[in-house]
């Protein structure tokens, strides 16, 4: 990162000062006489957007480099205009000098097809094309040293005559321009952008086409004020040493546009990254002395730090057998068999994604496949295994549309035991989510895994844009799949399509329940819930759950190249080796030698952050103390005549119990009527969870007690940390979550 200096010119020459204490001392030293040759001021000329703090006739003149979004600008502020030196300021990139990013530069190539035949006629320029030349002239548009627009205001009854004029001046080459001619051809050029009503048209056109306007430009009279600001330009590209470079300047970052490895894509993150400083400079405390505009000004600037990407990975390993599906494998499958086998090929140089018969990238989807958006996704992936990602695509089928239910016993801690007779019992083919997962886990049993997803696959291909699935195509996809599948069939299931079809019909019209399905749903359902993802859409990269949900174009791609690098690091520590048995397990403990000591590996996705910043002040609450060095104060808003309810509830007062996390918690009844009594008892014993359990059992009633009233829909569930809202908590990790988060920010606002 750029250092902070001050940089200070003198007729004693140039001084750099290190720290802001010294700027006084070298100001007068630099004041000096000891040479009166103009060789030995330096004094540096300002760019035109540069405008100087004091300018009050000195021969001291101080150009001070710092990041303005950073502390130390305020003294170094203070310390340049205390002086009487004329300052000046030049913004400091922030952004580091290098990057692990590697931009790739994209080329393309046009083919022009020309029609050779024959034809017997005269193609040249007639009288009937020179008639049909635009007769319109933009203003300011001058051609060989006419101004062309000025004429055709003045005399509109010779607009044909100018535009043949026009065409006649525009076919001269620079083979008739002298020596003396190209010497201002650049700043020509320039002036005729800058003065076109079209710019980037303008612009557009001569750098296509330069020499058929060369002749016109050479005819320009250059400005006075544009000649001194090219020539200021080009000093200060030669104290620079950017000479001979086409530059773009963005908030003093130099971006070299002719590099052979110039990336539009490191423009735009610049450009949003000035937008980001220029608010902050904006939110200063040195601009302003009022305190409570200081304090609004603090706020944007915490609200405009750029968000961290996460690094807190799930373990999604533990608990997915038998509900995870695995689309392929690249240390087993034979499209693989020619890759190299070892992991050291990622020590190479590359510019891409290195291919290893190694999975070494597993990317798993949570999705209900009912839906366009998973659908979509589906079919990128399947395009990204066909064009040879070294990704190992794994994916979770489920309703999005159904809730789980909670448990009967609202305050137990233990997962409860299945029986597996109630879940078969309650087998529900209904809804097309459920149908496509059924159908997909009877693909898997009935072939195997690579049959399932091309069951996916013919569902999201076969299809109009936009089309959700129904009955029939999922029947129809499915039998598709087991009639072209490589697979061995298995035992007890129908191999042949048309048989195939009907004992999927049969299965979701609820005429025949297979047992195996129905289990294997269910599991599906309990391992999504347990690891606290969701059907609407989730994607995970070796258990880091990316954003932006099933947009795997924006997400995962840019997600494979940071792994690439992670993975690489963990191969030169030797932590994954070729005899490493599972990558993926070794990718989650990222080398640690256990799951205790993986403090980044968690059991379950915490959601409970993922609402925007809303900004809400309760009112006095009836509080229960929690952690006595804590910040955090928790508003549990939630209906209390509801299991889940009283299920959140019971999860707020136990961690309050733990004294771990917030300072101090509440819960308040938000009943979905003002009729209810049970949760208006309930809510006058929320004191300890003892107390809530033994109101919750006594089903007593109250007609009156406090209600909540704020930005919750009534009978909802809602959660605020020192005024911000979050999702309603699922577990105890939830909270610990909210309350470290909401700690981090409190102690950036001190």
């Amino acid at each position: 990162v750029e250092s902070t200096r001050a940089i200070i010119y003198g007729p004693s020459g140039r001084h750099v000062a290190c720290k802001a204490s010294d700027v006084s001392a070298l100001v007068a030293k630099a004041a000096e006489q000891v040479c009166t040759s103009q060789q030995c001021d330096q004094t540096p000329r300002l760019l035109g957007s540069e405008t100087p703090f004091s300018e009050d006739g000195s021969d001291v003149t101080i150009e001070l480099i710092v990041d303005v979004t950073s502390s130390q600008f305020r003294a170094w502020h203070d310390a340049c205009s205390a002086t009487e030196a004329t300052y000046f300021l030049r913004h400091a990139s922030h952004l580091r000098g290098s990057s692990n990013q590697t931009h790739l530069q994209a080329f393309g190539a046009n083919l022009d097809i020309k029609d050779l035949e024959y034809k017997n006629m005269d193609d040249s320029t007639t009288e009937t094309t020179t008639t049909q030349a635009s007769t319109s002239f933009e203003e300011g548009e001058e051609v060989g040293g006419v101004y062309l627009a000025t004429l055709a205001q003045r005399r509109p009854d010779l607009k044909q005559e100018l535009s043949e004029l026009r065409t006649q001046l525009a076919s001269e080459t620079t083979d008739s321009l002298k020596v003396w001619k190209l010497r201002d051809l650049s700043l020509q050029a320039t002036q005729a952008t800058i003065d076109a009503q079209d710019p980037l048209r303008t612009l557009k056109d001569l750098s296509q086409d330069f020499p058929r306007h060369a002749a016109g430009l050479s005819a320009r009279r250059v400005r006075d004020d544009l000649r001194e600001a090219a020539a200021t330009a080009h000093a200060y590209s030669m104290h620079s040493g950017l000479t001979g470079r086409a530059l773009v300047f963005l908030g003093g970052t130099a971006h070299d546009v002719g590099s052979p490895t110039f990336s539009l894509h490191a423009l735009l993150q610049g450009i949003r990254s000035e937008a980001s400083s220029l608010r902050q400079l904006a939110a200063l405390d040195v601009l302003t002395t009022d305190v409570d505009e200081s304090n609004k000004r603090r706020d944007l600037i915490l609200a405009t730090d750029e968000k961290q990407r996460s690094t807190t990975r799930v373990d999604l390993l533990s608990g997915s057998k038998g509900s995870i599906t695995y689309a392929n494998n690249l240390e087993k499958d034979p499209e693989y068999k020619d890759w190299p086998p070892s992991v050291q090929q990622l020590l190479y140089p590359s510019w891409q994604l290195t291919s290893v018969a190694k999975n070494l990238y597993t990317a798993l989807l949570v999705l209900d496949a009912s839906t366009d958006e998973a659908l979509n996704a589906i079919y990128v992936a399947h395009a990204m295994l066909r064009q040879g990602y070294p990704v190992r695509v794994a994916f979770v089928l489920g309703d999005a549309s159904l809730s789980d239910e909670a448990s009967g016993d609202v305050f137990s801690d233990e997962a409860q035991d299945v029986d597996e007779q109630q879940v078969i019992k309650q087998f529900d083919p209904s809804s097309i989510g459920t149908q496509v997962a059924a159908a997909c886990s009877l693909a898997k049993l009935a072939r195997g895994p690579k049959t399932a997803w091309a069951f996916l696959v013919e569902l999201a291909s076969n299809r109009e844009y936009g089309e959700a699935p129904t009955l029939e195509s999922v029947i129809s996809a499915y039998g598709e799949a087991i009639s072209m599948s490589e697979e061995d069939p298995v035992p007890g299931y129908e191999s042949t399509k048309k048989a195939s079809e009907k004992q999927l019909r049969r299965l979701l019209t609820n005429e025949e329940v297979i047992n195996e399905v129905a289990l294997q749903v269910a599991q599906q359902r309990r391992f999504v819930s347990q690891k606290g993802l969701s059907f609407e859409g989730t994607v995970a990269l070796n258990g880091l759950v990316l954003d932006s949900g099933l947009d795997l174009q924006n997400n995962l791609l840019p997600a494979l190249g940071q792994e690439q690098a992670r993975l690489q690091q963990l191969v030169r520590r030797k932590v994954i080796t070729d005899s490493t048995k599972s990558i993926y397990g070794k990718a989650l403990l990222g080398g640690a030698s256990s799951k205790e000591k993986a403090t980044h590996l968690v059991e379950r996705h915490s959601r409970i952050l993922e609402l925007e910043k809303h900004e809400y002040h309760w009112s006095e609450y009836d509080w229960v103390p929690g952690n006595p060095q804590g910040n955090v104060s928790i508003v549990l808003a939630t209906d209390l005549s509801s299991v889940s309810g009283v299920r959140a509830a019971y999860l707020v007062l136990k961690h309050a119990s733990q004294k771990e996390g917030a300072a101090r918690v509440s819960v308040v009844h938000n009943p979905s009527s003002d009729s209810d009594e049970t949760g208006h008892y309930i809510s006058k014993h929320c004191t300890t969870v003892d107390a809530l359990r033994e109101a919750y059992f006594s089903k007593k009633t109250s007609t009156d007690g406090v209600t909540f009233r704020g930005p919750c829909e009534p009978g909802t569930t809602c959660t605020f940390a020192n005024s911000r809202k979050a999702n309603a908590p699922t577990n105890d990790g939830d909270l610990v979550v909210l309350a470290r988060s909401e700690a981090l920010y409190a102690s950036k606002l001190a």
